[in-house]
């Protein structure tokens, strides 16, 4: 009689969705194999690093009420919000989507109005901002952290990482900067290697790969292996 194997392997598996993972492992489930450890990759970005600041991190209720309290003497109806609280509830979410998709790619404020996109709203810009300034400085006071400030206050989660003797991350989606330099940081530590299908939806990962030096000509709806270690 054939024995299982029933190893654990010091590989990381990072894939797109827990969908993803599932499905995957429905495949695997009648083979013989080493056991891998399999992620989300927004799970992987959330467990992979730590405020180096050592501050709490708020919960999406304290986020709501801070945000009520930044804008307590700001005219947000000039943005077309409104100060119903339920309405706000929902807008609110454009507001932390802004703010966070700004950290992300380390756009701040003042480079926003070269664009032409935003230069016609650059009213709207100056409440966003001064919103922004009230609202990190209620963070500030209470010792919170957003995840929206980790991109300039982040380090590497090394008790996470170092379990690992590899990784290989399936990238679908488009990376942002914050999240390519955190995969740079960890490529230090661990071999890693990205396994990604180009295509119209992500090819701005090309000019992310390019900045870090793969200066291979990388085309759409081709299949690429890059190994950042």
């Amino acid at each position: 009689m054939q024995a299982k194997i029933n190893l654990l392997n010091n590989s990381l598996i990072v894939l797109p969705t827990s969908r993803a993972i599932r499905e995957h492992l429905s495949q695997l489930k009648n083979q013989n194999q080493l056991i891998k450890k399999y992620i989300s990759i927004g799970d992987f970005f959330s467990r992979s690093v730590i405020d180096t600041k050592n501050r709490k991190f708020l919960d999406k209720n304290l986020k709501i009420i801070f945000l009520k309290e930044a804008i307590a003497n700001i005219d947000i109806e000039k943005l077309g919000f409104s100060r119903d609280f339920t309405t706000f509830l929902k807008q609110s979410e454009y507001i932390f989507r802004f703010f966070q998709e700004l950290a992300n790619e380390y756009v701040a404020f003042e480079k926003l109005v070269e664009f032409d996109t935003y230069a016609l709203y650059s009213d709207h810009l100056d409440i966003l901002k001064e919103i922004y300034k009230n609202y990190t400085d209620i963070l500030t006071k209470h010792n919170y952290c957003d995840t929206m400030l980790l991109p300039d206050s982040y380090g590497i989660n090394l008790d996470y990482i170092e379990q690992f003797d590899d990784m290989t991350l399936y990238l679908e989606g488009y990376l942002s900067k914050f999240e390519f330099k955190i995969l740079q940081d960890v490529a230090k530590i661990i071999n890693l290697d990205i396994h990604i299908t180009l295509n119209e939806f992500n090819q701005k990962n090309i000019l992310l790969f390019k900045e870090y030096g793969i200066e291979d000509d990388l085309e759409i709806n081709y299949t690429y292996t890059i190994n950042l270690s």
